[in-house]
This record gives C-alpha cells, structure tokens and sequence, in this order.
C-alpha cells in the first residue's frame, strides 16, 4: 500500500518527538493513502477545497517499531 506525507520537505527520518501531541490519535506521524489529501496547497485552492467533503482515512504510527515497517519511494509522481 501506497500512503502520503503532506510534508512540502523531504524527511529523511521519522521524529515522532515532532508530532503534535492534540492530534486525532496523539503524537506521532501520519500519513493517508490520499496523495491529494495532504499535500501542500495554497490558501486559495485551500477555500476552495473546504467547500467540498469527502471521508478521507489516516494512518497513525506512534512506535518505533510501527515506522520501521515503513520504507520510502522517492518522488511517485
């Protein structure tokens, strides 16, 4: 399974230190087999997209053990 990282930076390594505590499932680091979901977007295409909803899943990795598991693919376009 594909999943995506919203990040505008390519991240080398995973910190889950970084990760924000108050998120949906806690601190850790999150990705969605959306690839358009998480992308960067500019504030207007941003407005424009709020006007429309869609479910959408994350996936959560909290562990060590669960990042591991993760290997990555450089530039899917």
């Amino acid at each position: 399974m594909k999943l995506y990282h919203g990040s505008n930076v390519s991240i080398e390594t995973i910190d889950l230190k970084r990760g924000r505590k108050g998120k949906d499932f806690g601190q850790g680091f999150y990705l969605s087999a959306d690839r358009y979901q998480l992308q960067y977007i500019q504030m207007d295409e941003l407005i424009r997209q709020l006007s429309f909803i869609r479910p959408t899943f994350q996936f959560f990795f909290g562990t060590k053990r669960a990042i591991r598991l993760l290997h990555k693919i450089e530039n899917d376009e």
